[in-house]
């Protein structure tokens, strides 16, 4: 029989491993074992509850950052006025980050008209790598003053105001993070993901920041091939429990080169090819895990080639007529990730609908 030091040795060496492996999993910025839906998820490229690819849907986040002003307005209210459907016959939604520079008549009038605002601080100032080194109490105001405004001027719900996204995406750390924790803020959507080059990687689901990221993450279903949790010059390195991330991953254009928004990218210039792109971009989620595909813009990238907007609205429509494609604003598509369901009940989801 085993001695009572024996068992205790065991016992201290079982004590041990289960510490070095929570701290293991810890380290690579995965969850452990309590961490579950709806309230925590890990960093991961898997689909979620092990649905197959068509059990679930294919989630497209369009987003724009910066404020509503009388040169932008006309083609946010002809993408509004679109028709644009959900396979469930509802209006697609789009988030906007909004900055001081900013109509705030307007930003009530596209919120009336089922869109997501989000901020994306009071000043936007340069120099970018300012924002790496602001305070505790400079990244408050400039986040909270955003909302300030919108709920003051617009008359937007503050608990509608859910989100965030850096300037630049120049990230201040931990700083940043804390500040949107401490403020009851539900998601960021300003961490850069994904690898140097265009491998056919799957890209990576939201998730919480219940652990803290490793900058160098191996990612599943990927032939070994390193990725990085992080690509921004200044990342979180804390815990912050309940924060969901939506990650900012990567695109790769034309020449397979890696751009973090879509409008920096090296894009075709002829307007059946762009479409294509952009197609061809989306279905390597589509026909893979199914991960969000983020479609993140900013509005100079019509402005300063009207022509682009036709690429856009076509884009829109074609990729709207797929019974199982959603386009959705962040804390609509939070909604299902949080709680995911196979396809054939994704109309049962209350923040789809009409």
């Amino acid at each position: 029989m085993m001695g009572h030091r024996s068992v205790e040795r065991t016992h201290y060496f079982l004590v041990v491993l289960v510490v070095l492996s929570a701290s293991m999993s810890l380290a690579l910025g995965l969850s452990v074992a309590d961490c579950r839906l709806p309230d925590c998820k890990g960093v991961t490229s898997e689909m979620p509850k092990g649905f197959s690819r068509k059990e679930i849907p294919q989630i497209v986040l369009v987003t724009f950052d910066d404020g509503f002003t009388e040169k932008n307005i006309k083609y946010y209210r002809e993408l509004s006025a679109s028709g644009l459907k959900n396979p469930n016959g509802c209006p697609v939604s789009f988030t906007f980050f909004i900055s001081g520079e900013n109509n705030y008549t307007f930003s009530k009038e596209m919120y009336d008209n089922g869109h997501e605002m989000a901020s994306h601080t009071i000043s936007h100032a340069f120099p970018i790598a300012s924002w790496s080194n602001k305070t505790y109490a400079e990244y408050r105001d400039e986040i909270n003053g955003i909302k300030k405004n919108l709920v003051e001027k617009s008359g937007i719900p503050e608990s509608e105001i859910k989100g965030f996204r850096s300037p630049f995406l120049q990230m201040g750390g931990d700083i940043q993070f804390q500040v949107l924790k401490d403020l009851g803020y539900d998601w960021d959507s300003s961490i850069v993901m994904g690898t140097d080059s265009d491998q056919d990687r799957e890209q990576y689901w939201p998730f919480t920041l219940d652990t803290p990221l490793k900058n160098e993450l191996e990612q599943e279903k990927s032939n070994g091939v390193p990725g990085k949790a992080c690509m921004n010059e200044k990342c979180p390195t804390k815990s912050y429990p309940g924060l969901w991330e939506i990650p900012v991953n990567r695109w790769y254009d034309k020449q397979k080169k890696p751009c973090s928004l879509y409008d920096g990218c090296d894009q075709p210039t002829n307007k059946e090819e762009f479409v294509k792109f952009m197609k061809e971009a989306l279905y390597k989620n589509y026909d893979t895990n199914r991960a969000p595909a983020g479609l993140f813009l900013h509005v100079n990238w019509v402005l300063s080639k009207p022509y682009r907007f036709e690429v856009l609205k076509q884009y829109l429509e074609e990729i709207s007529q797929m019974e199982d494609v959603w386009i959705l604003s962040i804390s609509k598509a939070l909604e299902w990730i949080k709680n995911p369901k196979k396809m054939k009940t994704n109309l049962d989801v209350d923040a789809w609908n009409c």
